[in-house]
């Protein structure tokens, strides 16, 4: 009979554990599906933010075209030049050179002035590819040599 009673608590206690694994599993199950209504939920948030969202454009000091995205005109350059400055004086040599390289994007389009004062820069902090760059602009444009 001790046998059969110490089986009988065997099943019970298999029975208690399947019991309480399958009560966590179920229990998990809804967690997992309420995290996933909410993950839809913001996802859907962010799509409907993201179709209302249009960039702004902002006025620059030295911009006065409506609608001007920044890439070539004054304000482009000067932000630049003053990045490529920073980066410089702090010694961030990787932002130096993503600006210097976004520099010679800029120059192509930009005004002979604008190509001028990076000229002048790019001398000043030996950076030889952007001057080359931007003494190819400056003598196409037909200024005069002694310029």
């Amino acid at each position: 009979m001790s046998l059969f009673l110490q089986s009988n608590e065997k099943e019970k206690i298999k029975k208690k554990i399947k019991d309480g694994l399958t009560s966590l599993v179920e229990s998990t199950n809804e967690i997992a599906e309420e995290l996933a209504e909410k993950m839809k939920n913001k996802k859907e948030k962010i799509k409907e933010k993201m179709k209302k969202w249009k960039p702004e454009h902002e006025p620059k000091p030295d911009c006065n075209q409506r609608g001007c995205w920044h890439t070539h005109c004054s304000s482009a350059v000067d932000l630049a030049l003053q990045t490529l400055t920073a980066a410089r004086s702090f010694a961030v040599e990787q932002l130096a050179l993503l600006t210097e390289k976004q520099l010679m994007i800029t120059v192509e389009k930009a005004s002979i002035e604008d190509v001028m004062k990076v000229l002048t820069v790019s001398r000043k902090h030996e950076m030889l590819q952007l001057w080359n760059t931007c003494s190819q602009l400056v003598s196409k444009s037909g200024l005069p040599p002694e310029i």
